[in-house]
């Protein structure tokens, strides 16, 4: 890490701040954030408006959970505003979840262990169309926006069913917990799953 970046990113970040007493080297390996991703952590530490997009918001909030980049070290700090766009965003658009829910498998054990991204999108893709749609119209009437309710296609449950058994085991285990409603869009994953362990286990 060069010594320019030291200063605003370790008053934003608790991991920063440890580590940095101890050596002025940080590896981004051993903290699992790419270049790309750390480079717009620091845009983000020197005040620029980092635009979020659903391409980058997985990324940046893993970043922000292990760099634990909190209100206590800064007020509005990289976990406060990553969670607010997901919430806001990403768990209230099906299309959208859907494109965040492939860059969360990229990033997974992270995007779960603590933040559970992967599961959410996934309850967010599986939620009753009718409960979806009256949660969001009372969003509207708090100053919201209507999104289309419509289920979208179910193109990324074989990427879901890859998934090593304990991987998946605990992220729908966590999205049984969240999910309001009807659980048969869970029954229906989990039984592609063991379609696949069959397919692997007795070639049919």
């Amino acid at each position: 890490m060069e010594p320019n970046l030291k200063h605003p990113l370790t008053s934003r970040s608790g991991y920063m701040k440890r580590h940095l007493k101890e050596s002025n080297n940080i590896r981004l390996d051993d903290i699992k954030i790419t270049a790309h991703t750390f480079d717009m952590v620091i845009e983000f530490c020197y005040g620029s408006n980092l635009p979020f997009t659903p391409q980058n918001i997985a990324a940046l909030r893993c970043a922000a959970e292990i760099l634990e980049m909190t209100e206590e070290y800064e007020v509005h700090n990289l976990c406060r505003r990553t969670k607010f766009y997901f919430s806001q965003v990403v768990t209230t658009d099906k299309e959208v979840a859907e494109v965040v829910l492939y860059k969360s498998l990229e990033l997974l054990p992270e995007s779960e262990n603590g933040v559970f991204l992967v599961s959410q999108c996934i309850e967010t893709l599986l939620t009753p169309r009718e409960i979806w749609w009256e949660s969001n119209k009372r969003r509207e009437g708090n100053g919201g926006h209507i999104r289309n309710p419509q289920v979208v296609s179910s193109a990324w449950v074989p990427s879901v069913v890859q998934l090593s058994l304990g991987l998946f085991e605990g992220i729908m285990r966590s999205v049984q917990t969240r999910l309001i409603g009807s659980h048969d869009g869970i029954y229906a994953v989990i039984d592609a799953y063991l379609k696949v362990i069959l397919y692997f286990l007795y070639g049919r």
